[in-house]
């Protein structure tokens, strides 16, 4: 077995003996990772094995001595970089990505809690990577307290990066739990820090790595009530299976092919830089999914911070490969790497996120032009229909805020505007649906459009108040002129016929003249009585009873003139066909109203067997179509009147939902 041993030798068996200090180089006390031995004592005996190592390797000279060959060296005081393995430089710049990508995606949101917890996996991983890259590819040994530091740092990473992931399966999306959970885990990775540094405990199955299982065990707990939760809501479970497919592919890989054959045989399946390309990938995997699905609700101009930063680390590595690779000074190695950053990876970045994007706000006057003259019931929805054309947010939303300034919220991410009748405030989230920050220009544009806004509402206001003027005038010369004439003509004329006649023209006109006045409200309880009054004075007229129900279970307040006529004349067509078809002899109506649903109930005895005896003109088409302009239908039914047990008889119904009508203001409490 070959030895090594401080000083100068000759050969021959006393070789060993005359030496202050002599090891034997074995691969079983010497591994490339302390962390695959399972206990305290293996751990203890490797350093120390690496202890003597260091001193040797710090004398001038050494002897190498195998099987009576004797060889003088003379160690390097220095390692050149260009004996650096590939796998280290590889460690290091996965380490930085994944920090760049942590340090990013933090600027962006940093008001997060699953944002800040990505970040500070992210520097955990980036620990783990650097101190991995660092003594895994030592040349032989390293001095025992810097390489028992480089150990500590690598294991605080790990963990850090461990329950940061379980602990974003925990809050994201639903919160699981009231515990304080990132002062728990903080705990309890304190806990396995301190008790590695001062070793009382050994861990069932392996020392170092039954931690990370405890982790895996509670992420993948967290991971099936997370998807359980979302069931029902499309757009989280898509953003879960993303998010938890990037966190398996990358769990699932470190455990199976490292931790798992480090435990039962002492071996790892994979080298430890491909489980950090795995790990990489889980974080890849978390930026397409802001990318596809916006997770933590990071927008996508998130990116061209990103990029900025990937600019100045594309120099960086240039640098170092060209150095690498061609035996040139360390300034020509420099201009050479700026160089083909800002001729090659410039252009692109310019050309992929700075391309003729079109600006809405060159367009804003035409818009809100547009806007206000489309809408015309709201002032508010007009103002939120112009905001969204002009800077199309990912979301507009109302919050309570006294504070009247348009202004940037969060840096940007957010921009507050006052509603349109300046009763509300209005928060826009991501400009350009996300891909941008709002900024001080566009404060100035909603300032500037607001005033160019209200002035053109006030104008359109005043067109409406001149068009209602026109109408009222409208309406007094038919109520005045027209109507009277038709009464007169009702009395003095002996034709039968013609006296109906005009007196159905002078209803309909009348009624004609109630539904031009869009502003006009009648009571609904008043409109009732009135109802049935009429509808139990014709029936009177031939020769049938009517028993009348009326039930409110609350205040129906008011109804606009469109809803008491198409109401009355349904009524009145109803009425109609009982007296002309049914042959009924009495009639039961109830009048009901409970949570702003009006509905009326017509009942009659007059032996109607099946639906099939009814035949279908133009009352029922008209009553049809009068009830589609109220959002109803009606039903029909054969019904058994217990109250006479001898007749069958017809029962009709309809039912008109206020609530659908107050947004169009046609009801009001």
């Amino acid at each position: 077995m070959l030895r090594i041993l401080a000083g100068r030798f000759s050969t021959g068996a006393g070789v060993a003996a005359t030496a202050p200090l002599a090891v034997e180089l074995d691969p079983v006390l010497n591994p490339k990772e302390p962390d695959s031995l399972p206990t305290f004592e293996h751990y203890n005996a490797f350093f120390n094995y690496q202890a003597q190592l260091s001193k040797i390797l710090r004398y001038d000279i050494i002897t190498l001595e195998l099987g009576g060959r004797v060889v003088e060296i003379n160690p390097a005081a220095s390692r050149p970089y260009r004996q650096i393995p590939w796998s280290f430089w590889m460690s290091v710049g996965i380490g930085l990505s994944t920090l760049v990508i942590g340090s990013t995606i933090l600027a962006c949101r940093e008001d997060s809690l699953p944002i800040r917890l990505v970040f500070w996996g992210c520097v955990g991983f980036y620990l783990t990577s650097v101190t991995h890259a660092v003594y895994l590819n030592r040349a032989l040994a390293l001095p025992e307290d810097i390489f028992r530091t480089l150990c500590f740092i690598n294991h605080l990473g790990a963990r850090m990066f461990a329950y940061t992931t379980v602990l974003i399966t925990l809050v994201y999306p639903f919160k699981l739990t009231r515990l304080p959970v990132v002062k728990m885990a903080m705990l309890w990775v304190s806990l396995i820090l301190i008790n590695e540094w001062v070793q009382l405990i050994n861990w069932p199955l392996h020392n170092f790595y039954f931690s990370s299982i405890v982790a895996l065990a509670i992420g993948v707990s967290a991971m099936v009530v997370q998807w359980k939760k979302s069931r029902g809501r499309p757009v989280e479970r898509a953003a879960i299976s993303w998010l938890f497919l990037s966190i398996f592919f990358a769990t699932a890989t470190v455990v199976l092919l490292y931790l798992v054959p480090t435990i039962v045989e002492g071996e790892q399946v994979i080298n430890l830089w491909m489980a950090q390309v795995a790990i990489f990938m889980m974080y890849a995997g978390i930026i397409l999914g802001v990318v596809k699905y916006q997770l933590f609700k990071i927008e996508y101009w998130w990116r061209i911070a990103w990029l900025w930063l990937l600019g100045g680390i594309t120099v960086f590595i240039l640098d170092i490969v060209i150095l690498a690779l061609l035996d040139i000074s360390t300034t020509v190695s420099l201009t050479i790497s700026i160089l083909i950053a800002g001729w090659v990876w410039f252009p692109i970045r310019q050309y992929l996120f700075f391309d003729r994007r079109d600006q809405p706000e060159n367009h804003s006057f035409m818009t809100i032009v547009d806007s206000a003259f489309r809408f015309s019931d709201s002032i508010d929805d007009a103002w939120e229909n112009t905001l969204k054309r002009i800077f199309t947010p990912l979301s507009i939303s109302e919050v309570r805020d006294t504070d009247t300034k348009t202004c940037l919220v969060a840096h940007g991410q957010f921009l507050k505007v006052k509603s349109g009748s300046n009763q509300n405030t209005l928060l826009l989230q991501g400009k350009a649906s996300g891909k941008s920050l709002f900024n001080q220009k566009d404060v100035k544009t909603v300032n500037s459009l607001r005033g160019v806004f209200n002035h053109i509402f006030e104008l359109k206001s005043a067109e409406e108040e001149i068009y209602y003027r026109e109408r009222q005038r409208i309406m007094r010369d038919l109520h005045d002129e027209v109507c009277p004439n038709l009464l007169d003509l009702s009395r003095k004329t002996q034709d039968s016929s013609l006296k109906a006649v005009a007196l159905d023209t002078y209803e309909l006109l009348r009624d004609t003249i109630y539904m031009m006045d869009d502003r006009k409200k009648w009571e609904l309880e008043d409109l009732v009585f009135r109802w049935s009054a009429r509808i139990q004075n014709r029936l009177k007229e031939s020769k049938i009873s009517a028993d009348i129900n009326r039930r409110f279970a609350s205040n129906p307040g008011t109804v606009s003139a469109s809803i008491k006529v198409n109401i009355e004349r349904i009524l009145n067509e109803i009425t109609t066909n009982i007296i002309k078809h049914s042959g009924a002899t009495r009639v039961w109506v109830n009048f009901l109203y409970a949570n702003q649903h009006f509905t009326i109930e017509i009942s009659d005895d007059g032996g109607c067997r099946s639906l099939e005896d009814i035949r279908r003109g133009n009352g029922l088409n008209n009553i049809s179509c009068r009830l589609a302009d109220l959002g109803s239908k009606l039903d029909m039914k054969v019904t058994h009147l217990p109250e006479l047990n001898l007749h069958s008889g017809l029962s009709v119904s309809f039912t008109v939902d206020f609530a659908d009508h107050a947004n169009e203001e046609h009801i009001s409490a």
